[in-house]
């Protein structure tokens, strides 16, 4: 093999390891790829060894810090299908929804549906590596020979296990990882689940139209813009003959995240039904005639 075509690999090798353990450990710990090579029967063999190195600030808080063994497993070099699995799955589709698969927080599983109605459960550790685009560009770097004429496989094993238990990607299965690894517009956005709460909006910036599509409210100390198109909101103000500021609506709101293809959030709000009406306190008008 062209040196020209291996050292790239490596190092997107050693970058996708890195990149890992940077997102899923911050600053609790480092690692290092060390890599040692040697020569088998039509066969180039590059061994390395994942060094981690804990930093001591996060010694009390080990059961937080991934492993070097369990970064590779999320990565799916060993063990499960991990992120290259994930990224073969999808070839390239695009991403409809994800949603919680299960009670999350515990179990970590995402259900994530792509756009011609395909589902899977993923962790969310595999699901967040493999839509970052520093980690796509790893993955594509280290499976880049693969485009040259002769080379037809990558096989990633374990020291001490046999080649049934390695991690084997073809020609085919390289071609719909990388499909999955192009640069998406970046325009593109994810929309998780909506999430149902029951919320209290104080009236910010009202609008005297009934077919009006969104308010002003104060949610808490923030101000948001909510969709007010499901309900009669503006229709019964009008009715009412007028708003005030800080009139208060208990309403059921649905918080929608979208996520862009740089992994930036932003949040949505819906108004899909309104509880109870609580009218701000009007002014007593001193010079009223009894």
């Amino acid at each position: 093999m062209d040196v020209q075509q291996l050292a790239p690999a490596l190092l997107s090798l050693g970058n996708l390891i890195r990149d890992a353990n940077a997102y899923l450990n911050a600053d609790r710990s480092r690692v290092r790829v060390l890599v040692q090579s040697d020569f088998e029967h039509k066969c180039f063999s590059v061994s390395f060894d994942v060094v981690q190195t804990i930093f001591e600030q996060a010694r009390t808080f080990l059961d937080h810090v991934k492993t070097s063994r369990e970064l590779l497993e999320v990565l799916g070099l060993v063990g499960l299908p991990g992120v290259f699995g994930y990224l073969q799955w999808r070839k390239g589709r695009k991403v409809e929804r994800v949603a919680p698969a299960s009670d999350t927080p515990s179990t970590g599983l995402l259900q994530v549906q792509l756009r011609d109605g395909s589902k899977a459960e993923v962790h969310q550790h595999i699901y967040q590596l493999a839509e970052r685009p520093d980690i796509k560009r790893a993955v594509a770097g280290v499976l880049a020979p693969m485009k040259e004429p002769g080379i037809d496989r990558v096989q990633f094993r374990e020291q001490g296990t046999s080649a049934t238990t390695a991690l084997t990607i073809t020609e085919e299965a390289a071609a719909d990882i990388r499909a999955s690894c192009e640069t998406a517009p970046i325009d593109e956005e994810i929309e998780h689940e909506p999430q149902p709460v029951i919320a209290h909006l104080r009236v910010r910036s009202p609008t005297f139209d009934p077919d009006a599509k969104q308010w002003r409210f104060y949610y808490g100390e923030d101000i948001i813009n909510v969709d007010i198109t499901e309900t009669n909101i503006a229709a019964n103000a009008i009715a009412r003959g007028g708003v005030m500021i800080d009139d208060l609506y208990t309403v059921k709101l649905l918080i929608t995240e979208h996520e862009t293809a740089s992994h930036q959030f932003r949040k949505t709000y819906k108004v899909v039904e309104v509880l109870n009406f609580k009218p701000a306190p009007r002014q007593t008008n001193l010079f009223a005639k009894d």
